[in-house]
């Protein structure tokens, strides 16, 4: 049994571990307002992710560092050509602190625009993970960093190549930045040229916070999840850089009047971002090119139909716009919409972006039908889908087909929106609810890799006539979910749950077909739900599995020819009514087991039961027993399996019909509610 109960348990204790890491993670934060990750608040959700892996490749050879203390630089002896054939001097990492440090340290110079302090021709190699190659705080003064080969700063809350905080005036020109946290990293700096460096293999290539009127010049950005990072940032100039294979090429993020001009985006492109419309407002974004096609960035567009050719198409304050027949492929969001409204997006093949396919940020009333989103995401990107509505109300996703995507389509704190008659196969999460309010899918077609449908923190939704499998866990799975309405689902051959309930109140499940999977029902930390007319048949181990839930009411389902026993009861569960069921043929014949307490069996068949009818009123007039510690019965065993659906689902069902979601969910409610106080009577 135990091997039973850990192997549907699995999900629920990666999310346990997740969130104990996430409250340490968020303790640390706390400890250093300098250095808080940007992902903490990324999009306005809070998005942890696991700090960089240490095990990148790297390309330069190991040396000794000389050892520092703070406030007194000293130089090593040891001198070697580097990757460009340039002549290093081997240094330890440097620390300034003021402007005189500059010159207590032996740099060359004066600190004026004619004659700054020089950091040039060195190699750094901090090897740990406590240190930036050069870290340079608090000064006005005029300097230049050159020539330098800075590598392996990977602290994750402070590790750069450059690390320049309070800074003015100063020059980081011509150098190669390799394997560190950030190549280049500015908060709070000011009027500062990076110009000409190449910088790769980083989290971000260059990244400024709260940092304005600096200038970013000709420089190549490779291979990095961030190219160039802005965050709360205005007024900076980015021009002429070559960014390539970059998750996102140019990330900005609350950060507006910036110049963005002559850029080169090869596989990956502009990601922008914030809370309100000023937040994405830009000075100047013109004459960037993604995969040798123009970035198309436009506001303000009413009434009118995009033409091609583009490498990317970014529309922001846009209202009733057409975009159709683009294809999109290799940079970080094929077609981005922020703030606009009345969009419709069709026939578009939106391929192998980093991002999403499609991405809606802040827009209603928008409809995607009839694209095809193949390959788009990240597997360490939350928000990676084939089509995603972020803060996006009243919108149609239909009659797309979404292929090997992190996510199929995403719902990410959007409401009353519609998903139906999509297609989406071996994507990660085939649909994603998470924190949506009278969301509705239906007549979707899913073949997902892990759940097929996931709702998360999702309210008055409903999810009806999806064909839903998953090759690892469940087909669907509700988290955190009250008054969700799930009906005639057919959720087959999936490696945990057909349907999987954990802590969600008051929802209601019926006509659902859950077959040949690890688990038929699984239900966990939920109460008061209703679970009525389904099928559980020839699934691995249990028909219903029930651990720590209470008040639930399981009537009138057929389970049929599972492993193990048909309904399965926890001692943690209590107060469940099992009602009018046919249990049939599972765990060799022996039905239900229970070990819980105060749970009402009653008016069941069971497929074992030999007791006699001699009244003939279809009733046996033995109770039949319940294997387990409770010792329970049920008192009323049916000598034929049950096979009519009770009046009340015929009225549920005409409601249905009729539209009224709200009426339903009252009604299912009070049923919850009538069958409690009988019982308890």
């Amino acid at each position: 049994m135990g091997g039973c109960y850990s192997k549907g348990r699995k999900s629920r204790y990666v999310i346990v571990l997740l969130l104990v890491y996430t409250f340490f993670w968020g303790v640390l934060s706390q400890m250093s307002l300098l250095f808080t990750p940007f992902d903490l608040k990324q999009e306005g959700f809070l998005r942890y992710k696991l700090p960089l892996k240490s095990n990148r490749s790297r390309r330069f050879l190991d040396h000794d560092v000389t050892s520092v203390r703070k406030g007194l630089h000293k130089r090593s002896t040891t001198s070697f050509r580097g990757d460009m054939g340039r002549s290093y001097l081997v240094s330890g990492p440097i620390d300034i602190r003021s402007d005189d440090d500059f010159a207590l340290q032996g740099w060359p110079g004066e600190g004026t625009p004619g004659n700054p302090y020089r950091i040039e021709n060195l190699t750094i190699d901090p090897h740990s993970y406590a240190d930036s190659c050069i870290d340079i705080r608090g000064t006005r003064a005029h300097f230049i960093i050159r020539n330098c080969l800075l590598v392996n700063a990977q602290w994750w809350f402070s590790g750069a190549g450059v690390f320049l905080f309070d800074v003015m005036n100063g020059q980081i020109v011509n150098n190669t930045l390799v394997d560190n946290v950030y190549g280049v990293r500015l908060i709070q700096s000011t009027s500062n040229l990076i110009a000409n460096n190449t910088s790769s293999r980083q989290w971000a290539g260059i990244r400024f916070d709260n940092s304005y009127t600096n200038i970013v010049l000709n420089n190549t950005v490779s291979v990095n999840e961030r190219g160039v990072s802005l965050q709360s940032s205005n007024d900076n100039t980015i021009s002429n850089n070559t960014l390539i294979a970059n998750d996102f090429g140019v990330h900005i993020y609350i950060s507006n009047d910036n110049t963005i001009t002559n850029n080169t985006f090869i596989g990956c492109g502009m990601y922008i971002t914030g809370f309100s419309l000023q937040d994405t407002e830009q000075a100047l974004v013109a004459d960037n090119t993604v995969n040798n096609k123009p970035l198309v960035l436009l506001y303000d567009l009413v009434g009118e139909t995009i033409l091609g050719p583009a490498g990317q198409i970014i529309l922001i304050n846009c209202t009733n716009v057409v975009v159709r027949d683009f294809i999109l492929s290799n940079c970080s969001v094929g077609i981005l919409f922020l703030f606009s409204s009345q969009i419709t997006v069709t026939n578009n093949t939106c391929s192998a972006n980093s991002g999403s396919g499609i991405r809606f940020i802040y827009s209603n009333y928008c409809t995607a039908t009839n694209n095809t989103c193949i390959a788009n995401g990240l597997y360490n990107d939350s928000l990676s889908a084939g089509i995603s509505l972020l803060y996006s109300h009243n919108s149609t996703i239909t009659s797309n087909k979404c292929t090997s995507n992190q996510i199929g389509i995403l719902l990410e704190t959007s409401n009353d929106n519609t998903i139906t008659n999509n297609s989406c196969t071996n994507d990660w999460n085939g649909i994603y609810l998470h924190i949506t309010i009278n969301s509705t899918l239906n007549y979707n077609s899913i073949n997902s890799n892990y759940s097929a449908i996931l709702m998360q923190s999702a309210y008055h939704s409903v999810v009806t006539h999806n064909n839903c499998s998953s090759l690892v866990n469940d087909g669907i799975h509700i988290y955190a979910s009250e008054h969700c309405i799930i009906e005639d689902n057919f959720c087959t051959e999936n490696g945990e749950a057909g349907i999987s309930i954990l802590s969600s109140l008051e929802n209601v499940f019926s006509g659902n077909t859950c077959t040949r999977s690890g688990m038929g029902f699984e239900m966990y930390g939920s109460d008061e739900n209703l679970i009525e007319d389904n099928i559980s048949s020839e699934n691995e181990e249990y028909g219903f599995y029930i651990d720590y839930s209470a008040d639930n009411i399981i009537s009138y389902n057929l389970v049929e020819q599972n492993g193990l026993w048909g309904v399965y009861i926890t001692n943690r569960s209590l107060n469940n009514t099992i009602y009018r069921n046919s249990f049939i043929g599972n765990n060799g014949n022996v039905n239900g087991f229970d070990d819980g307490s105060g749970n009402l069996f009653d008016y069941n068949f069971w497929s074992e039961y030999t007791g006699p009818d001699l009244d003939l009123n279809g009733i046996g007039d033995l109770p039949h027993p319940i294997e387990g510690i409770a010792n329970n019965t049920d008192p009323h065993p049916l000598m034929a399996p049950q096979g009519i659906r009770p009046p009340t689902m015929f009225i549920y069902q005409m409601l249905m019909l009729s539209g009224n979601i709200a009426t339903v969910i009252i009604l299912a409610g009070a049923i919850l509610r009538l069958r409690r106080l009988s019982r308890s009577s």
